[in-house]
């Protein structure tokens, strides 16, 4: 199909098919990169949520401690 046409033209049809090619490297790229973030975002929230909970359960037996050792008292 190329083969046909004049140099100038030849290249022309090029340059539109790599330009054509490169947006949809960068939304896969940029799709790659959100996927990445999000995971980041999710492990994040994880961690604070397990942070939360052991603080809340320390809190906790902390309260519980207290209250059995003044009832000792």
């Amino acid at each position: 199909m190329i083969r046909g046409l004049s140099f100038t033209r030849r290249r022309s049809v090029r340059r539109r098919a790599v330009a054509a090619f490169i947006p949809s490297v960068q939304y896969f790229f940029t799709l790659r990169c959100s996927r990445e973030q999000e995971l980041k975002v999710h492990q994040a929230r994880r961690s604070l949520e397990e942070a939360l909970m052991a603080d809340g359960l320390a809190r906790a037996t902390e309260n519980t401690r207290e209250l059995l050792e003044g009832n000792k008292a």
